[in-house]
């Protein structure tokens, strides 16, 4: 195919690749796995913003960043409280 194209074929296959990883991009069920991954702190920001995009990659990490700052403050009240 490379050769009938006149193209480079590592170029070719990853294009083919991108294409193929560009259909998982949205599906649902697989971006809840990714952002899974990412909140248990198995996955680099960079890699979820590759498989899930930079706008919704920037919206899990703003999320993330609120949900955590809110346990901090709850688990400091919490000590007041015992003490």
């Amino acid at each position: 195919m490379a050769e009938i194209m006149h193209r480079n074929r590592t170029e070719l296959m990853k294009e083919a690749l991108r294409d193929y990883l560009g259909k998982f991009e949205s599906d649902e069920e697989f971006k809840e796995k990714v952002v899974e991954l990412y909140l248990d702190e198995e996955l680099e920001f960079e890699e979820l913003k590759t498989l899930i995009g930079n706008q919704d990659a920037e919206s899990v990490k703003a999320t993330a960043e609120v949900l955590n700052s809110s346990e901090e403050k709850s688990d400091g009240l919490a000590e007041i409280g015992e003490a």
